[in-house]
Order: structure tokens, then sequence, then C-alpha cells
């Protein structure tokens, strides 16, 4: 997924692909394979589906093979997509974002390494006293582009408030001073909708961290789709609904 052009670029052929063209020679590849498969190996398919699937009889939760190098990849239970350790190439994990874990939506980078690395070295230009390891050229390598996952809410709330209000008056007449007090019930009501409350949805994120990136570009949020991961680390949550309903 190349963030500048917000479309698929292919490294190989140099084409460049959008959402609805890549779907609709997805659904023709699935087509054209159902007629000319045998029974037999539909259901092969299948079963090949569930052993990848989390939980699936055989799964194998933290062992994968780089699709272009054949090498073995070890991660953690919640990396979602990463980077083959021997050949560099971006690797999208099978069955990690599928069923009751699949997002519902994305916000896709905007911005390129190069471009990120270009504000990285104006931001740590303005710094003194930074640490040289902070910046140095291998720190800078390893710069890449994390999507984390989050419960995110709309709330509708109303409410009702009920006090007592004093107001007091002081003047003078001649030698005599008054004191006026009143007293009034108040009451206040209403009701308030808030948008995109978002919940930490991973146990190992540096919360302190990820607040820093507050707020995200929720007009820039688009459906789900296993692409936008490419060329990037992803994470799968690890912390259900039920955990965060209490926050909100």
């Amino acid at each position: 997924f190349d963030p500048s052009s917000q479309k698929y670029h292919c490294e190989y052929c140099l084409s460049d692909f959008t959402q609805e063209e890549l779907e609709s020679l997805s659904q023709e590849l699935v087509r054209r394979k159902a007629e000319h498969q045998e029974p037999g190996l539909q259901e092969q398919d299948r079963r090949e589906q569930e052993r990848r699937e989390p939980g699936g009889a055989g799964a194998q939760p933290v062992l994968y093979t780089c699709p272009s190098c054949g090498a073995q990849i070890v991660t953690d239970d919640t990396a979602a997509a990463t980077f083959c350790y021997y050949c560099h190439n971006p690797v999208v994990l099978a069955g990690r974002l599928e069923g009751q874990f699949r997002p519902d939506y994305v916000i896709p980078f905007q911005i390129d390494r190069q471009k990120a690395e270009e504000i990285f070295s104006q931001w740590i230009g303005r710094k003194k006293y930074v640490p040289e390891t902070f910046y140095n050229k291998k720190q800078i390598e390893s710069m890449t582009g994390v999507y984390f996952p989050y419960w995110v809410y709309d709330v509708e709330r109303e409410g009702k408030m009920q006090g007592d209000a004093r107001s007091v008056r002081m003047w003078t007449t001649g030698n005599t001073q008054y004191t006026e007090t009143k007293y009034y019930a108040v009451e206040r009501e209403g009701n308030v909708s808030l948008r995109n409350l978002t919940e930490n949805a991973l146990k190992k994120a540096n919360v302190k961290l990820t607040s820093g990136v507050m707020p995200y570009a929720y007009d820039k949020m688009k459906d789900f789709h296993m692409g936008y991961l490419s060329g990037f680390l992803a994470e799968r949550r690890d912390i259900e609904q039920n955990a965060v309903q209490g926050k909100m």
C-alpha cells in the first residue's frame, strides 16, 4: 500500500491498483478457480483455511513461512503484519485478522517512509541534548508505520442535575447595614453526543506513547481491507470489548 497515492503498488510490474480494481480481480480469480476445481480440492482448501484461523485445529499461532524467500517467521500472538527478518519483504499473516478479530475500519497511512524520516530529522534538529543512539542510522532504518487496534465508541448521554443556589445582597442605609439572602432550587438537564471515543485494545501497547498521536484523522477512515497492512506492521487486539465497557 502506497500512502502517497492511496493505491496498491506492485513492486514487480510497477502497476498501481485501487481497492475496487483489486476486489474485482479477486472475485474473478475466485470464480475461475471454482469453475475448474474438483470437489475434493475445494474441501482441502476449506480445511487449510480452518488450520490457519486462530484457534483452529492444528493452528501454529507464532510460526509463519515467508511467501517471498520461504524462511520461517516467528512472531507473537498479536502480530498481524510484519517484515521477513531475512529478505525484508512485508508479510501479512493470513488468518490473524479474520472472523471475530477482523476490524471494521482502518485509517490508512497518509505519508510514506521518506516523508516520515524527513519530519523526524527536522524535529530532532530543533532539540538539544538528544542522545546520539536515538537518531543514529540504524535507529532510523528501523522506523516503520504500525497499525494499532482500538475499540471506537459513539456515546449518547442524557443527564439531570439538581442543587441549591444562594444569592446574597448587602447595603447600608444610615448607620444600619442590611443583608438580603435568597435561596433557590436549581434544576438543569441536557443531552450530549460524543463521537469516536477510543480505548486501547492491545495489552503490550505503551498507552502514554500511543495517546500522544491522538486525535486520529477519523475523516480518513475507510472500510478495512488486508491490503492496507502490506508494507507496515500491524497488531491484533487482545483486549476484548467487555473489558473496556466500564470505562466509557
